[in-house]
């Protein structure tokens, strides 16, 4: 069973109080005087230590972001006890009890603390479901957790150090051409110990904008120094839309055709055998079987273009170029250099669950296209928005949550 015995805190190393709570001992003539405003601004949250008298290896409280977490006493790796642990908030401090994990040679043990002036130490009592106990001291590291709740937004919890306490956050291109950026949510924190950020892509313009990745930085500035994590990244693309060419949009060969511009180019009238493909058909129509791939002649048979060498041939039914068939609206096309793999989950914000199964010459970087389905309606309008994105199964390239 675990003995919980901790030394007095004048053996815990101690550091420089902040402005606020020695301007408060100075006039209080007391050293080591609480501040009670400064004390409403602690939080449990975090990593806390404390030497226990009687044991060579400290004792370890972690507790979470909804105060739940564990207890340690001891080495993990030589048998020390591991409980589950269980906060409540109180005006000056917290309660704390931890129930036994199962193991004979453990026992529950439950206390409370009261905050020094710092809000990274504390003291208090404790006692062991065995009826002993004493006195504890606690240290807390400086932390900074940061969690991702959703596509656009994360949450970041830290140490509270009232007026030294700054915390600063950044986000870094590193591929791509224009990554999104972090922006720190207006409404009033929850708590005090508790940052929300939202996720904003790069703008968007009348024109495909490819997007790109970036590296997102949030730097906590404590008395002990920076605590930095900088592992998260996330990743925007430009949107764009693509659709099965649909015959009967063109007009009638050889004297009804419309015509059209793709890149600078008109495309009118009607052209005989295109590509190999048998029968007189529209330019313009042919123009856009080129640029989409695949069509839906008006006898409702379909047909697929290919370039090397330029041939247009007669298919059961158009396939994305993974070899999978297209959804409207769950289909896109993206660079394989940047989306990696065969039919590919995706999760774009604003349309939910894709699959990146196909390919265009026109995609490439962080650039998606999505099929809308057949014929020129299918896109007409389509704003070319700039979406967050994420890889289900996250890649080099293409992050997770």
């Amino acid at each position: 069973m675990h003995a919980f015995l901790l030394v007095p805190s004048r053996l815990i190393a101690t550091r420089p109080l902040t402005a606020l709570a020695m301007l408060a001992c100075v006039f209080s003539g007391t050293g080591a005087c609480a501040d009670p405003a400064r004390a409403s601004l602690c939080t449990p949250v975090g990593n806390w230590r404390g030497a226990v008298e009687g044991m060579a290896d400290d004792a370890r409280m972690a507790i979470h972001e909804d105060r739940s977490g564990t207890v340690t006493f001891g080495p993990v790796e030589a048998g020390g006890c591991v409980e589950d642990l269980q906060v409540v908030e109180q005006a000056q401090g917290f309660a704390f009890a931890a129930r036994a994990s199962g193991d004979p040679a453990c026992q529950g043990v439950h206390g409370s603390v009261s905050y020094d002036p710092d809000c990274e130490h504390a003291s208090g009592s404790f006692v062991n479901d065995d009826g002993s106990g004493g006195q504890a001291s606690w240290s807390r590291e400086p932390h900074l957790t940061v969690r991702r709740d959703s596509l656009t937004a994360y949450r970041v919890s830290r140490s509270v150090y009232a007026d030294l306490d700054h915390l600063s956050y950044a986000s870094t291109l590193i591929a791509g051409v224009a990554g999104p950026s972090l922006e720190a949510d207006d409404a009033p924190p929850r708590r005090q110990d508790v940052r929300d950020f939202n996720l904003v892509p790069h703008p968007a313009r009348a024109t495909p904008q490819p997007g790109g990745m970036a590296q997102l930085g949030f730097e906590l500035d404590t008395i002990d120094g920076p605590v930095v994590d900088d592992a998260r990244r996330a990743a925007s693309f430009g949107m764009s839309c693509y659709m099965l060419a649909l015959e009967a949009d063109y007009g009638t060969p050889p004297l009804a055709c419309k015509s059209t511009r793709i890149h600078g180019v008109v495309y009118v009238g009607a052209v005989r055998d295109p590509y190999g493909l048998p029968g007189e058909y529209c330019s313009a129509f042919i123009a856009n079987v080129r640029l989409q791939g695949s069509a839906r002649l008006s006898d409702g048979s379909f047909v697929h273009y290919e370039g090397n060498p330029p041939r247009i041939f007669r298919i059961e039914q158009p396939l994305a170029a993974d070899g999978t068939p297209l959804v409207a609206g769950r289909t896109v096309a993206r660079d394989p250099a940047v989306v990696r793999g065969r039919n590919v989950a995706m999760t774009l914000d604003g349309i939910g669950e894709v699959r990146a199964n196909d390919r265009g010459g026109a995609i490439k970087g962080y650039r998606i296209d999505l099929y809308n389905g057949a014929g020129a309606a299918a896109c007409r309008g389509y704003a070319n928005p700039t979406l967050i994105g994420v890889c289900v199964t996250p890649q080099d390239a293409c992050p997770g949550i």
